[in-house]
């Protein structure tokens, strides 16, 4: 996304049909690059909202408003976790990737009815990341069509390629050449991308768990 994001800026004058036009010369070139994934694992306790939707007084999300205790440190920046909790951080084997995701409300849209991730939740500290490996472009494809009409789940057969992972906070080390990050269509300048959420932070005033 971040490349289909960086390489469009040139065809704002297309309007919304630069993601398309450029979106199938990303498919056609079919990219990877080599990075090391770290990822915080929620508790166990903590997962079952990754089978339940979110909705109006959605139990996961009200939870945040009493955290546990011990949870307070979970605030703390995703840089500061990987020092001081670094042993329950989980580091997957050093390889291509086609993308990453990190995905926090289901993020429903005319491209994707069901959502990106379709138990995804507003407020419950979680974040499903979504991890491409390197494929075929027929495999991409069959991922995207896939994202489009079903929606991603954590735990779900995606097939050996992609992992749909709930996470804490996320830390991604470029290896070799890099990519671009984006976040909700804004181009992020670093290396090394570090993120995690901050439950409630933001009160939202929408119909329905999207808006």
């Amino acid at each position: 996304m971040g490349d289909l994001m960086a390489e469009s800026e040139g065809l704002r004058w297309l309007g919304p049909l630069r993601y398309e036009v450029v979106g199938a010369r990303m498919l056609a070139a079919n990219r990877s690059y080599r990075a090391r994934l770290s990822y915080l694992p929620p508790p166990r306790e903590a997962q079952p909202s990754f089978t339940r939707a979110c909705r109006a007084g959605c139990d996961a999300c009200r939870a945040g408003l009493h955290p546990a205790p011990g949870d307070a440190e979970l605030g703390r920046p995703a840089t500061v976790l990987w020092q001081t909790r670094r042993s329950e951080w989980v580091t997957l084997e050093e390889e291509e990737f086609a993308g990453f995701m990190m995905v926090v409300m289901p993020c429903r849209s005319d491209k994707s009815k069901n959502g990106v991730a379709k138990y995804g939740h507003l407020s419950d500290g979680k974040l499903h990341l979504v991890v491409i490996k390197r494929c075929s472009r027929l495999m991409y494809l069959r991922f995207l069509l896939r994202m489009a009409h079903i929606g991603l789940e954590a735990g779900g057969d995606h097939g050996d390629y992609i992992k749909v992972i709930p996470a804490l906070a996320v830390r991604i080390e470029p290896i070799g050449k890099e990519s671009q990050w984006n976040v909700d269509g804004e181009l992020l300048p670093s290396s090394i991308f570090t993120a995690q959420l901050h439950r409630g932070a933001v009160d939202v005033f929408a119909r329905g768990v999207d808006g």
